[in-house]
């Protein structure tokens, strides 16, 4: 298991969101998520919330170290 995989007790929602995180290479944030997927700025709370339960940075980081050594 990857650490960018869906982590146990991470709803599908949650999951959806980290991966478009994720995807967004280096120079990703909340902020140019929700702004990206035209929500409203106050779903950054929500973002941030997930981001911090399931550890996103970390995990997005890990990604791009392995995409890097492909």
């Amino acid at each position: 298991m990857n650490t960018w995989d869906r982590l146990e007790g991470e709803t599908s929602l949650a999951y959806e969101w980290f991966c478009r995180y994720r995807d967004m290479g280096p120079d990703r944030s909340h902020a140019k998520l929700v702004q990206s997927y035209g929500k409203k700025l106050s779903y950054k709370t929500q973002i941030q919330v997930w981001s911090k339960r399931f550890d996103w940075v970390t995990r997005a980081e890990a990604y791009d170290q392995y995409m890097e050594g492909q």
